[in-house]
């Protein structure tokens, strides 16, 4: 079917869009809650949709509500117990992340720790849902044996000076004696590179790299591979950095993000099959493009080129509540509150229209049962899109023009939002 790309009109009293209000009820999975963090999902018919999925993409409307991530520690864990799944991936810095992963498999420190030092964005993830999560992968892996482990990484090329960090202190520990000669002398590339200053950049990376590859047995024999691996990656992020540091793109942003992913991919083979699931925003896990962001090819695009079917993605939506974002003046942290969905005519307002205030819908199957909701998930919509900055005088801030199918292969979708508990 030729696509159309003209824009849906959500009025939920027309009547094909009460055909297709009627089809999302037919065929959604209600989830309902008894607690603030206990969702009940019949993950019997999610199943049939995942079970032969290798890559899962958890997405989020905000990054600061507290709903979608409770809910995704629902789905990881059930994800992890029952269908295989052993690797999580989270739109964070990768050398940060690493402090995570350390607890989870380790035991170093406590689940409070590892997420206020393992992770760079001072909000985002640090809160006390996040925390709940990382406490269930450790307490997963303390009864798991060694080839069933949980295993935490950052997708995220950011957090630089971090990434330094872990290079400096693994070649220390390694050759404390030789460190002056050979110590890391990088930059942490705040700010965008000039053509110089990436040439010495790359030259000084190489260097290392060099040094990393003529000493691994040695490495290896002193630590283990495991951390030779890790640091080793880093050296690859680290690359990553500089060159988006000279473009400074989103569109470069993801192609590493999805380099750095397709490393983790790879690389968790050796452990166990490589089911691995994927946290973040929307805008980056989705398969598409919205047409408000030009060009832009997102992580999501390059997992879906590259892994085809194997890929399967969830965006997450809600019509209205509140949030942690960034005020875009003032830059503070702030409780925002949103209740654009009739006002900008999202496709919310149909699943609000249902009368469901919580399900999850499968795009493709449902799409087949009804050609209203089939041409709905066809043409061009409006959708939330609120990243970690938020301007509240901007009526359409936060919204995005896309392709429901196109974007995602299933929408879970809760009617009301609340903020993130930050770690204190």
């Amino acid at each position: 079917m030729e696509e159309n790309k003209s824009k849906t009109n959500n009025n939920p009293k027309l009547k094909n869009n009460i055909k297709i209000v009627n089809a999302i009820r037919d065929n959604l999975i209600k989830i309902k809650t008894s607690t603030n963090i206990d969702y009940d999902l019949d993950f019997n018919l999610l199943n049939k949709y995942i079970k032969d999925k290798e890559l899962i993409g958890l997405g989020e409307a905000t990054h600061g509500t507290k709903e979608f991530q409770n809910i995704r520690t629902s789905i990881i864990s059930h994800l992890v117990e029952k269908i295989g799944f052993r690797t999580i991936v989270l739109e964070e810095s990768y050398a940060y992340c690493l402090r995570i992963n350390s607890y989870i498999l380790d035991g170093e420190g406590t689940a409070e720790e590892a997420v206020s030092e393992g992770l760079c964005f001072p909000w985002v993830f640090k809160t006390q849902e996040t925390v709940a999560l990382v406490k269930w992968m450790r307490e997963y892996n303390i009864k798991a044996d060694e080839n069933s482990r949980v295993r935490f990484y950052g997708m995220d090329i950011q957090g630089s000076e971090k990434t330094i960090e872990v290079i400096d202190f693994y070649i220390r520990k390694m050759n404390f004696e030789n460190y002056n000669m050979i110590k890391v002398d990088l930059d942490f590339c705040n700010e965008k590179v000039n053509k110089t200053k990436y040439k010495s950049l790359k030259e000084k990376i190489s260097k290392i790299e060099e040094y990393f590859r003529n000493n691994k047995n040695n490495f290896i024999k002193n630590s283990s591979k495991r951390e030779y691996s890790e640091v080793y990656h880093c050296i690859e992020v680290y690359r990553g950095w500089i060159e988006c540091a000279r473009e400074t793109t989103f569109n470069i942003r993801d192609k590493f993000m999805y380099e750095n992913t397709k490393w983790i991919i790879e690389n968790e083979k050796k452990y166990n099959e490589g089911k691995v699931i994927i946290i973040g925003h929307n805008d980056h896990i989705s398969k598409g493009i919205s047409t408000n962001m030009g060009e832009d090819r997102q992580l999501g695009y390059w997992l879906h080129n590259e892994y085809k079917e194997k890929y399967y993605n969830i965006g997450f939506e809600f019509s209205r509540g509140l949030f942690y974002s960034k005020d875009i003046n003032s830059y503070e942290l702030k409780v925002f509150e949103v209740d654009k969905t009739i006002k900008k005519d999202l496709a919310a307002r149909l699943f609000e229209e249902t009368g469901i205030s919580m399900f999850y819908l499968d795009l493709n199957t449902s799409s087949n049962e009804s050609l209203s909701l089939k041409n709905f998930i066809t043409k061009t919509n409006r959708y939330n899109s609120i990243g970690a900055i938020y301007d509240d005088k901007a009526d359409d801030w936060g919204i995005d023009d896309i392709i429901l199918g196109e974007m995602y292969d299933a929408i879970l979708y809760m009617k009301d939002s609340n903020n993130t508990s930050l770690l204190k």
